[in-house]
């Protein structure tokens, strides 16, 4: 049980750490090199995209446990993508409209410098957000070794990216280095995960007629079962 264990828990940390290194190491550049001020906008700047995240999170953490109770089928974790595109797809729109107003409310007017960079970091954020299903459900096949070799050269596509940006664009060239490599990452995933279930077309990857039907149903379900709650508390 420990063997086995120590052979899935390993796979696990390393593919934890390194996208964890990869989406902080532009930060250490930009103080390193421009300085504390635009270091705390380009921090600013990742909190959003952290928040932006948080639904491909939620969706990818509900995901992992059905795949792992059955590996043979690809039909959820399909439509998962398809529902995580829909949703993430406004939210990224409103985001990208209304950053300043987001950055105003949230962190005040003096960090307005940071919505440059909030805008270049929302697409990789959109990006490495759709990927995160894939990895969900790779995780509940039992963490292939592609989960964690994969961000060995992501990282060095980062670190090289931010080195050849930074000195020019600051914080929005640590922004846009982190959004190639992101976005570099999502398709890697996507890739690997089509060969990986055997998947024929890539019509699946594309919202259906029915998944905004279904969309509709869960979400009126959802604003039913908490309106009842909250009349109940």
């Amino acid at each position: 049980l420990l063997k086995s264990s120590l052979g899935y828990g390993w796979r696990a940390y390393a593919a934890t750490l390194l996208p964890f290194f990869l989406s902080r190491v532009g930060l250490y550049f930009v103080n390193a090199q421009i300085g504390a001020d635009h270091a705390g906008y380009y921090s600013v700047a990742m909190q959003a995209n952290d928040l932006f995240l948080i639904v491909p999170g939620v969706l990818g953490m509900l995901l992992f446990p059905r795949v792992a109770a059955n590996k043979s089928d690809s039909t959820l974790t399909l439509k998962t993508f398809r529902f995580t595109l829909m949703l993430m797809l406004p939210i990224f729109v409103i985001a990208q409209i209304f950053t300043e107003q987001i950055v105003v409310i949230l962190f005040g007017v003096e960090f307005l410098p940071a919505v440059p960079i909030m805008r270049l970091m929302f697409v990789g954020g959109f990006a490495i957000g759709l990927a995160i299903i894939f990895s969900h459900d790779l995780a509940g096949r039992g963490y292939p070794l592609f989960m964690v070799f994969v961000w060995i050269p992501l990282n060095v596509m980062n670190l090289l990216l931010n080195l050849l940006l930074v000195p020019t664009w600051s914080g929005a060239g640590a922004a846009l280095a982190l959004t190639v490599t992101y976005s570099c990452g999502f398709i890697v995933f996507l890739i690997y995960f089509k060969q990986y279930v055997r998947l024929d077309a890539w019509s699946s990857f594309i919202p259906m007629t029915a998944d905004f039907k279904d969309l509709f149903v869960s979400g009126r379900t959802a604003f039913s079962n908490l309106r009842d709650q909250i009349g109940v508390g």
